[in-house]
Parts: C-alpha cells; structure tokens; sequence
C-alpha cells in the first residue's frame, strides 16, 4: 500500500514537471515567432539610426564650436599682452621665414597642400602651437582646436597621416609680419589690396561691424585650404552675383563652424547648392577651386552676402556695401 502511494506521488511529481500534455509549452522559439522577433528589432534599429545620426552630429558640431571658441580666447590673451595689436595674418608660406625681435609672428604657420610639404606642414603641429613660428600658438597650448573634427583629409589626400589645420581667419583681420597693415585685407578688392574696405589690426579698429557681427575664424574647405588666411572678395558681391575666392567648409552636413570677435560661434547653413561637393582631394591651386568661383543668379548669392556682411565695412560710414545683407 506504501509502495502504490509512492509510486501515485511519483507519476504526479512527474506530470507536474514535465506535462506531456501540453506540447506548446515544452517546445521553444517557432520559426514564425523568430521571423517576428528579428522584424521587430530590425524595425527599432530603424527608427533609432536617425536619432542616433542626430547624435553623432551634433557632438560634432560641438567640438567644432568650442575649437573656435578656444582658438578666440588665445586671440584675444594675444591681443592684452600686446597692448591689443592682433597677430599676423600673413598670405603665403612663412614656415622658413626668420623672424627679427621686432617682427609679428603670424596666428599660424604652415601651408597645407595635400603633398605633406618639404616641411610636412599639413602633419607638423609644430607650425600650430610652437612660439617659434607663430605668435597665437603658446596660448593655444595644444595643436587640437585647430583641426575640425568632421574634416577627414589626410597629408597625402585619402592616404597619410590626418592633416592638423583645417580653421582659416578673416583676411580683414591682422597685421602683416613687419608689423604694418601691408598686405592685409589684399583680396578685399580683388587683390588689389583693401581698397574702400576696412581692415583691424588693432582692437580700437573694430566698429563697424561689433566684435559681436565680426568674423574672426572659419572651417575652410580641406580642398581649398592652403595659408593662414581666408579671402572673401568683397567688391565682386552683389544680389545677382559674386565670386567665392576661398571656400569654407559645408562637411557639417551642409553647415560651417564660424567664429566671432567677441567669443561665441556658430553653426552655420549654406544654402547655395552649387559649391556643395564631395571632397577631391585636390589642392586649391590645381583643382577646381583654383582662382575665382563665379556665383550667378538671383537668390545664389545669399551665403556670399551673409558672409560678407560679416568681413569688414566701408571707410566711409555713409556708403553702402553694394548689396543686400542677409539676416543671421
């Protein structure tokens, strides 16, 4: 009788744990139910890549403004401890130049051209933060703020080490090495020198526009970058047409990091379609930035006057620029 009650509890111990009558329960994942699960998170990822594209991008974007924000800084600690005289904004390559005591070293130095350079300028971080070529450099104290961080060119184009300069400054701004406006603000006119436009190599020289309006660097075009300074032809720009004579960058999906007088940046839109390019690869002066750009058209030439607007002024007060500014 003890015998047969084990043997019930056992059968029923058994039944508990593993119900023989309910074959759906024992089995596990169908091949419809995987199909389902697999869509499922297919989907998901779907509706999470956008967002995490939005992501990526902005932290981009704000690596970029603050590299802009830090380079204004060290302009401006220049400036104070040269009884506000800015450093030099010299056009070509002055990596070998010798420097005397009484001259004005300029903001950067380094001639980027895709080729590394007899010098390596476009890896040599050297010409970015060491006193010894450049006058900006010491208060930077590192080469990171000068590279834009969606900027992927290397020394040799596609191949090398990864360029360490991709932010230009306005070419209104500055002195020249000697330490005179000689030079400054040459494509201004066309490169015939500044011409009816302002130029600021002194903190008292900026009025029109405020420090605020003014430009101060910018995110060049890894395909149009070579010097320190970055040309904008004021007298070519009009409503209906205008010249690009240096590009900036649009690699912020279509946006440019620039940077102000008074310390803040901002992310700006282009508009114009035409300049928007893959990148070639291919230095200024050979490819298909080499020389002015035309701009034509009404409605084209609204990132040139927005821009522009933001370069420099007339000398005189009462005259106009000679073409409409677009708001911010």
């Amino acid at each position: 009788m003890v015998k047969q009650k084990e043997k019930e509890l056992s059968m029923s111990g058994k039944n508990l744990l593993k119900p023989h009558g309910s074959p759906h329960l024992a089995s596990g994942f169908t091949l419809i139910g995987l199909v389902v699960v697999t869509a499922g998170m297919a989907m998901l990822a779907l509706l999470l890549l956008p967002t995490l594209s939005r992501s990526r991008q902005q932290s981009t974007n704000n690596i970029c403004l603050n590299n802009l924000k830090q380079l204004t800084l060290a302009w401006n600690a220049y400036n104070q401890d040269n009884r506000g005289r800015f450093p030099a904004d010299e056009e070509g390559d002055v990596t070998m130049q010798f420097f005397a005591p009484e001259e004005v070293k300029p903001w950067v130095n380094g001639w980027l051209n895709y080729s590394g350079g007899t010098d390596w300028s476009d890896t040599n971080v050297q010409f970015l933060i060491n006193g010894q070529y450049t006058s900006m450099g010491p208060y930077v104290g590192s080469p990171g703020p000068f590279k834009c961080p969606a900027d992927p060119s290397c020394a040799w184009g596609r191949t090398g080490q990864p360029r360490v300069r991709s932010v230009s400054m306005n070419n209104a701004i500055g002195t020249a090495i000697d330490g005179t406006i000689g030079g400054i603000g040459l494509w201004l006119n066309g490169g015939n020198g500044p011409g009816p436009y302002l130029i600021y190599s002194r903190e008292s020289d900026i009025s029109r526009p405020s420090p605020a309006n003014l430009w101060l660097f910018i995110d060049e075009h890894p395909d149009s970058i070579n010097d320190g300074t970055f040309a904008i032809e004021m007298s070519t720009i009009s409503d209906n047409s205008a010249y690009w004579a240096d590009h900036p960058t649009c690699l912020h999906n279509g946006a440019c990091g620039v940077g102000f007088c008074d310390g803040h940046a901002v992310m700006h839109k282009w508009t114009e379609s035409n300049w928007k390019s893959t990148l070639d690869y291919i230095p200024a002066y050979t490819g298909r930035f080499g020389g002015p750009n035309p701009v034509t058209g009404l409605g084209n030439t609204a990132d040139l006057r927005w821009l522009g607007g933001h370069t420099s002024a007339k000398k005189d007060p009462t005259q106009a620029l000679g073409f409409t500014m677009v708001p911010d």
